[in-house]
């Protein structure tokens, strides 16, 4: 109905011109033809003049006139009809926007049902929505746009037509847009759009957006559609506004429900480790965050350390075991420098960011500080695969939630460190209990190294000792290690355990693979926590105690050296009272020894005595034997020899008497000299008895020539060859040692006599300057020394003899004899000679 009245009005507005001219045509036609041409009058006639002035202006303009208002009067008509019709659509336009803003509070849902019923409304094919942020416009919904125009969604403010549109808060339409300079590079120019139209979404005076249509043909979009389009701008503005402010009441109730729950859950957790992880998996849930990250303040080497993380690569990076320089590595580091929060939301702009390769997708970082009081604890980290995703209430809700995990921080590590002293203290008293009922060594050990093991949350243990004389440790105990390590020995200084004892210092090493100082058997150990403590006693180091965990365990910390060096005191002491108890327990077996062995002595030596007793009674009653017998020898000597001597003398003397008194002075002269030969027979014997009881040569010239004499004489008289050997300068000793080696050799040699049935003998004198010994030996017979030994009845009386005179001289008597091959006596006497 609309085309026919647009038609009617095209034709009426064609007949206002073309009907007067024809009417005008048709009139000075007719006055040519009826008033010159047939009634011959002349042209310049007035009557003529008239009917033409008539014919061909009055009635041509007041057909014009007709025309003309009826045209006006179609125009006005079609006017209405279209404003009508415009009012219409724009009704209907803001009605199916007002249904789709009111179906839902979701922006992306309404942008792109509000974008469909746009395109539908305005008959067009394509269009998209923009929304701002901050200096760019944001791609939030497309129809019709082919995929070279949706990857530009990002759009900076004064760029393209959409962003002048943003920056100038005006409509912008181009008809023709391959012939406009400004243009032809964009991409919609080169997906082959040549009618744009771009209208801003104002709400409050604010800019909020940018809607864009487009067409591929070249006609201009009608003022009526931007019209129409700018209405429907402001009313998805207004949607626009109350999607953002549900979505930022619905994420304020989110992160304070967030904040609640976490706190909550925070208050029932009093384990560090499992505290951590339930912040950090409970933030990047709620939120979607690309990684959170937990790092805690390691003081001693002034360095942030990752306890924490949740993500897709979270087990990577605590296996990596990730810590950044406080106040020099990173966002998180500056953040711990400063105890003031960072937003960045684009990495790529910041230069204290920190890049690994483990979270590649990172593109906005926010760091908040754990802290309670003054102190920083650690920082929160929090890490978007998307730009500009931190706003003012990010910040404040992870401020909040960073104080709240601050708090439980301290809290957890409170009530951890009071429950670790306590089952610590629960530990050391029962250890110290198995101190005292528990003496074993290797088991008191093994059982402290499974107490300090299980408080640190290890796995193992090792235990070594110092052998300073060697400078190297060895190990004593064991519990739950990888391998045996009772074979270990180490240098001193050797891996942590060595260093820990050389230093005195603890040592905590959490990677041992890649520790420098590791030791190379120990390097493959799937044990790579390690902490070492040195034993000390009495300010001396004596050892140390190795504790290990495996990779996935936790890292010890300066907490740990405490606790371990209360155990590392008690090991010291149970080592030492083990090592008293040993000493004790050898000396008291030491001590069992000798007196078993004093008593074995005292009754060998109550033996001896009651042998010695005996063999004193038998060498007494052979000695009184021997006296006896040297008595009836000097009587049979005196009675053989003198006796005879003094009758044979007597006779003699009585016989020359006689013969004097005949006065045979010859025979009697040879009677004296026969009585003096007898008395000269009767000398030399008495000399030969005196001689026997006391050589007068030892005296006047010592031993060796008495010595000599004595064996000429005994080589006459027993027929035993005999031969004398003098070593060494002779000198004298005293008068009584002198007598007493002269009977000894005496005695031996008539030993050799009685009881040797030998063919030759030797005597050896030798004068050393600090030893003095005579040895005697033959070839006779010899005897069994075992069986001599054993003998305890009245045989060899003459050889204990002699070693008794011997020891109380202070020498010695060395017997050496085998049955069939002789035997060889010894009399050896230390000498101290008189300097001259």
């Amino acid at each position: 109905m609309f085309d026919l009245r647009t038609s009617i009005v095209r034709w009426v507005s064609v007949l206002r011109w073309v009907l007067p001219l024809t009417l005008a045509l048709l009139g000075v036609g007719y006055v040519i033809v009826e008033e010159v041409l047939v009634q011959q009058h002349s042209p310049l006639e007035h009557e003529v003049l008239r009917t033409l002035f008539v014919i061909s202006v009055v009635d041509p303009t007041l057909a014009w006139l007709l025309l003309h208002w009826t045209l006006r009067i179609a125009i006005a008509e079609e006017e209405a009809r279209r404003e009508l019709a415009f009012r219409n659509r724009e009704l209907a336009a803001l009605n199916a926007i007002s249904e789709v803003t009111g179906q839902s509070l979701h922006l992306e849902d309404i942008l792109e049902t509000a974008l469909a019923k746009i395109v539908e409304s305005m008959g067009l094919s394509s269009g998209e929505i923009r929304i701002v942020e901050r200096d760019n416009l944001i791609l939030k919904a497309a129809h019709g746009m082919s995929p070279v125009n949706t990857e530009e969604k990002i759009v900076r403010l004064g760029q393209c037509l959409c962003g002048k549109c943003a920056q100038t808060r005006k409509s912008f339409s181009v008809s023709n847009l391959p012939f406009e300079p400004a243009f032809v590079q964009t991409p919609c120019a080169q997906a082959g759009f040549r009618s744009i139209l771009t209208v801003p979404m104002i709400t409050k005076d604010q800019v909020i957006g940018v809607i864009l249509l487009a067409s591929r043909n070249p006609t201009p979009i009608a003022l009526a559609d931007q019209q129409i389009l700018n209405a429907i701008g402001s009313r998805v503005a207004m949607a626009v506004e109350n999607a953002q402010l549900y979505t930022h009441a619905r994420r304020r109730a989110l992160h304070l429900e967030t904040a609640s729950l976490i706190g909550q859950r925070m208050t029932a957790l009093m384990d560090l480790n499992t505290l951590l992880a339930e912040a950090a998996r409970v933030i990047r849930s709620k939120f979607g965050y690309y990684h959170t990250h937990i790092f805690l303040v390691d003081e001693e080497s002034n360095e942030l350390t990752l306890h924490e993380a949740s993500g897709p690569s979270s087990d990577e990076l605590k296996a990596h075991g990730l810590r950044l320089k406080i106040g020099e590595q990173g966002i998180t580091g500056w953040a711990a420098h400063t105890g003031q929060t960072l937003v960045c939301n684009d990495v790529s702009r910041e230069p204290r960011y920190f890049k690994t390769g483990l979270v590649p997708h990172t593109k906005a970082e926010l760091a908040v500080p754990l802290r309670v009081g003054n102190r920083i604890l650690g920082v929160l980290d929090i890490q978007s695969d998307k730009l500009d995703v931190f706003d003012k209430e990010d910040v404040i809700v992870m401020q909040i939630l960073g104080n709240q995990i601050g708090i439980a921080i301290e809290n957890a590590r409170l009530f951890q460190e009071t429950r670790r002293r306590y089952d610590a203290m629960v530990a050391l008293h029962q250890t110290s209990l198995d101190m005292i009922s528990q003496l074993d060594l290797p088991k008191l050990l093994e059982g402290l190294l499974q107490r300090g093991a299980e408080l640190l949350g290890a796995q193992g243990g090792a235990l070594f000792l110092l052998d300073a004389t060697r400078k190297n440790i060895y190990n004593v105990a064991n519990y739950n290690t990888w391998k045996d390590f009772r074979w270990l020995t180490m240098r001193l200084g050797e891996g942590a355990i060595g260093k820990a004892i050389q230093t005195g210092e603890p040592m905590i090493v959490n990677d041992y693979t890649t520790w420098e100082g590791r030791v190379a058997q120990l390097a493959d150990s799937p044990q790579t926590r390690v902490i070492s403590v040195p034993l000390r006693w009495r300010d001396q180091i004596i050892g140390g105690i190795n504790i290990v965990g495996a990779r996935e365990s936790r890292l010890f910390d300066k907490n740990d050296i405490w606790l371990l060096s209360q155990f590392a005191d008690l090991a010291a002491i149970a080592v030492k009272n083990a090592e008293l108890h040993t000493h004790v327990r050898e000396s008291s077996q030491e001590l069992e020894q000798k007196v078993l062995l004093r008593t074995d002595e005292l009754a060998k030596a109550r033996d001896e005595i009651a042998d010695k007793a005996e063999q004193l009674r038998m060498l007494l009653a052979k000695t009184i034997d021997i006296q006896e017998q040297e008595r009836a020898r000097i009587a049979r000597d005196m009675h053989d020899g003198v006796i005879q001597l003094f009758s044979a003398a007597r006779y003699e003397l009585q016989a020359a008497k006689v013969v004097a008194r005949s006065g045979l002075v010859d025979s009697a002269e040879g009677k004296v000299d026969t009585a003096f030969g007898v008395l000269e027979e009767m000398e030399k014997e008495i000399r030969r008895v005196i001689y026997d009881l006391h050589p007068p040569i030892l005296d006047a010239i010592g031993l060796a020539p008495a010595l000599e004499k004595y064996i000429q004489r005994f080589r006459q008289v027993s027929g035993i060859a005999c031969e004398m050997q003098v070593i060494g300068k002779p000198y004298r000793l005293p008068a009584p040692v002198e007598i007493a080696f002269f009977r000894i050799v005496e005695e031996t040699l008539q030993n050799v006599v009685a009881h040797a049935a030998a063919q030759s003998s030797r005597v050896i004198v030798n004068y050393e300057p600090t030893t003095f010994w005579v040895k005697v030996q033959d070839n006779g017979n010899g005897f069994d020394m075992k069986q001599w030994s054993e003998e305890t009845e009245g045989n060899h009386l003459g050889l204990v003899g002699m070693s008794e005179r011997m020891q109380n001289l202070g020498g010695e008597m060395e017997i050496c004899s085998e049955l069939g091959q002789g035997t060889c006596l010894t009399f050896r006497l230390p000498v101290v000679q008189e300097e001259n």
